[in-house]
């Protein structure tokens, strides 16, 4: 927020606090990721991409010219002015809070950018959801009884990840995922991310 704003308009500060809920958090990055593709794609990826969707609207813009110089229109008035707007709007971002001598806010709209998470691909961060929730659950799950084997091992860390199937889909709704060796061969067919879990042993 700039000086000047009054931070009682705002039920919560995403800038510095942490966005606590998964869906939102996507959210805030799909944001700046969509901006940053209007930002810096061309006109001619922008008609391949959206032009069937825009079709049905160009009639009705108060704008001379052909369909395709209507289009051109929306994308160098409207797309492209939006995604330079919201990297400007980060740079101030940055210039108010992004303090070098304080530590960010991880899950805090400028601790997200900062650690680019808008730059990564959608399945990689599943996996490292995925390793939030396994990695601390791991000892304690066989902390008295080890896994007897690889399948056996599959099978306990599918049962834990399908509890979190919902939240996780809720937060990565574009990426399909499956445990490997826990359903189907069939049903793995046109997964974004398939999960294995290797049992590494002594003299394995």
């Amino acid at each position: 927020m700039e000086p000047y704003d009054d931070p009682g308009l705002y039920a919560v500060d995403i800038i510095t606090n942490p966005i606590n809920d998964r869906e939102a958090r996507t959210t805030a990055i799909d944001y700046v990721r969509q901006a940053r593709t209007f930002a810096q794609d061309n006109e001619d990826y922008f008609h391949s991409e959206y032009l069937a969707e825009l079709a049905e609207i160009v009639d009705y813009l108060p704008v001379e010219g052909t369909e395709l110089d209507k289009v051109g229109r929306i994308w160098g008035g409207l797309m492209k002015n939006h995604g330079e707007a919201v990297a400007g709007g980060i740079t101030r971002m940055r210039e108010l809070y992004d303090d070098p001598y304080n530590p960010l806010e991880p899950q805090s709209l400028i601790g997200l950018v900062a650690q680019r998470e808008h730059l990564k691909p959608d399945a990689m961060r599943v996996v490292e959801s995925i390793v939030a929730i396994v990695e601390p659950a791991i000892g304690e799950m066989f902390r008295s009884r080890p896994p007897k084997d690889e399948p056996d091992l599959n099978q306990k860390i599918g049962a834990l990840i399908r509890t979190h199937k919902p939240e996780l889909q809720s937060e990565h709704p574009t990426v399909s995922f499956a445990c490997a060796r826990v359903i189907p061969d069939h049903e793995l067919e046109g997964q974004d991310l398939l999960i294995e879990v290797k049992y590494i042993r002594q003299g394995t």
